[in-house]
């Protein structure tokens, strides 16, 4: 049986190929758009009896492409785009083109491969998108408001277009928080995964709509810790030999969204979880500034709300 590696590196309106059989590459140029979708579809058949497909987690750019390719029984795999960055400079590569770039990832999965792709559902899909767009409204309200600070020094007429603004972002995000609603208690699973979220202390209705909207496949995860990653709350050490003795950071290579919306409720956490508190105590103790101890206490959470997911365990329980 003939085998190739497709690497794909997708844009927002065509898809650069890269076929990896034999140790040569075939590229070609093809639209981001069912059309396009075919003409791969086409070429594999002529290429090889089968395809192992690669490419980035690029958003919604790359999920109809890999959408379509699944459903056609390919073998698509995701790849972090932090490993694919890496790979391309371990192998000292000079120049960055959509051509390179497909030919890296195909490289990078003919050695490393990769975990294949399941399909979001649609309803977790628009989920997603809605908590984003309650992300946009909220930070467009936030300013709108910083304009009406001092509104008695605002001529009346500027004053009352930004009232008039305030009042139609906080009916647009009311609208967007109860449809996220009325998709979760839709769902008998996203309604046990919520309900079960809101039994964590600390965590409350808006951050475990903000984790079931984002964390769109838990079973892509084996561990609590590849979840940390995924977010970007594990630790980034730096240290070689004698001379370099860098902080450990966090490695924020992951979801922001996540991270701001796991902030508050590891405050609060701190402050009310008798284990979680104990742990922060603990960290203190050891000289950890307030910002390590936070980051470490959102790790927590992260490494909590994984077993409650997982295992469908109301109160599960994590060693200070």
């Amino acid at each position: 049986m003939s085998k190739a590696i497709l690497g794909i590196d997708v844009g927002k309106s065509d898809l650069t190929l890269a076929w990896l059989k034999d140790r040569k590459f075939t590229d070609k140029l093809v639209e981001n758009n069912l059309k396009g979708f075919q003409k791969i579809l086409k070429f594999s058949k002529e290429t090889a009896s089968k395809v192992e497909v690669y490419l980035e987690a690029t958003g919604r750019y790359g999920e109809e492409v890999t959408d379509f390719l699944s459903s056609k029984g390919f073998d698509v795999k995701v790849i972090n785009p932090t490993q694919i960055r890496d790979f391309a400079r371990v192998k000292l590569t000079r120049h960055k083109t959509d051509k390179v770039d497909a030919r890296i990832i195909a490289e990078y999965g003919s050695i490393f491969g990769g975990r294949t792709y399941t399909k979001i559902k649609e309803n977790v899909k628009e989920l997603r998108e809605l908590y984003r767009a309650s992300l946009v409204l909220k930070e467009e309200l936030v300013t709108t408001n910083n304009h009406l600070e001092n509104k008695e020094l605002l001529p009346k007429s500027v004053a009352d277009l930004w009232k008039k603004r305030v009042e139609d972002l906080e009916k647009d995000l009311q609208l967007v928080e109860k449809k996220m609603k009325e998709i979760i208690f839709a769902d008998p699973d996203l309604k046990l995964k919520f309900e079960l979220l809101i039994k964590i202390q600390g965590i409350g209705e808006g951050t475990a709509i903000a984790v079931l909207a984002e964390v769109t496949r838990l079973e892509n995860f084996k561990t609590a810790r590849e979840l940390a990653a995924f977010i970007g709350l594990t630790p980034r050490h730096r240290t070689s030999g004698s001379s370099v003795r860098g902080k450990p950071r966090i490695s924020k290579m992951g979801l922001k969204t996540l991270r701001k919306a796991l902030y508050l409720p590891a405050l609060t956490a701190m402050r009310f979880n008798p284990t979680l508190k104990k742990f922060a105590e603990k960290l203190k103790e050891r000289g950890k500034k307030f910002k390590q101890i936070i980051c470490a206490i959102m790790r927590k959470l992260v490494h909590i709300i994984f077993g409650v997911l997982k295992y469908d365990v109301p109160k599960f329980k994590i060693a200070a």
